[in-house]
């Protein structure tokens, strides 16, 4: 499979999920990368991340946006 089709099925994956659920999604290490789309504000992403991190008592998700290039990054901090 080359990396537009895996490019494309993530998004659409993506679509059908909750920020929750994409943030939740997140293997610890590691990151993902995506276009924020209009209408979506990045402190709507920083929100859910914060309830998630209240909830499990530490920091363990980050999210950052590049604001030139609208990419938003998601990090899942180790322990």
């Amino acid at each position: 499979m080359d990396i537009e089709n895996r490019e494309m099925e993530r998004m659409e994956r993506k679509a059908e999920k909750t920020k929750k659920e994409i943030i939740l999604g997140v293997p610890d290490g590691g990151f993902m990368m995506f276009p924020l789309e209009e209408g979506d504000s990045l402190g709507g992403w920083q929100q859910r991340a914060h309830e998630i991190n209240a909830a499990e008592g530490w920091l363990h998700y980050t999210i950052a946006c590049n604001r030139k290039s609208r990419m938003l990054t998601i990090y899942a901090n180790e322990r």
